[in-house]
């Protein structure tokens, strides 16, 4: 009932529009108005394909699939942004001791990278934990650091744990590798 009411309110002004157009003799009546309105916006350029093309289907997967690859990307740093701990250890400890932070991905800059250096005992104990930071680690760059002399450690242990990229991290500092969460 809601509907034909609805209808039939506005064909009634509509009507009664006309019959005023008529009664003053002028050149288009309501009904002309209104096909000249349907008409120009059928020839007119329509935007809606081009916003609807953005929201296919293919065009979310592509996106869906870009943020799995950062999502992926992130969580295993360490295989794209490769750190590597070069020392000399005896039973004094580590002595000469660099990290080496390798950029493997040929199309992201970071520019900061945190590397977390663990300090281990013969046994298996941590003994100190130290961190260093990268700044604009290019792709393949290879940034060195070194690290100090620790006695009586014989293993070191690095990891890249906190970093900001543009592309990736979307110009924050985040955390990453087994302590990324993506939010």
């Amino acid at each position: 009932m809601k509907k034909l009411i609805f209808f039939i309110i506005p064909f009634s002004v509509l009507q009664a529009c006309n019959g005023v157009a008529d009664n003053a003799n002028t050149a288009t009546s309501a009904p002309d108005t209104l096909n000249a309105a349907v008409q120009e916006t059928a020839s007119s350029p329509n935007p809606a394909p081009a916003a609807a093309a953005a929201d296919s289907p293919a065009v979310a997967r592509v996106a869906n699939s870009a943020e799995e690859e950062r999502v992926r990307i992130l969580t295993n740093i360490d295989t794209y942004l490769v750190p590597k701990a070069v020392y000399t250890s005896d039973h004094d400890g580590i002595r000469g001791a660099t990290v080496t932070l390798e950029n493997t991905l040929e199309d992201v800059l970071f520019q900061k990278a945190f590397v977390e250096v663990k300090f281990l005992s013969a046994e298996g104990l941590e003994l100190r934990t130290d961190f260093l930071t990268y700044q604009n680690i290019e792709p393949g760059d290879i940034k060195t650091l070194k690290v100090n002399d620790m006695l009586r450690a014989s293993v070191m242990q690095v990891k890249v744990v906190k970093l900001k990229s543009e592309k990736l991290t979307r110009g924050e500092m985040i955390l990453v590798g087994e302590r990324f969460k993506n939010l």
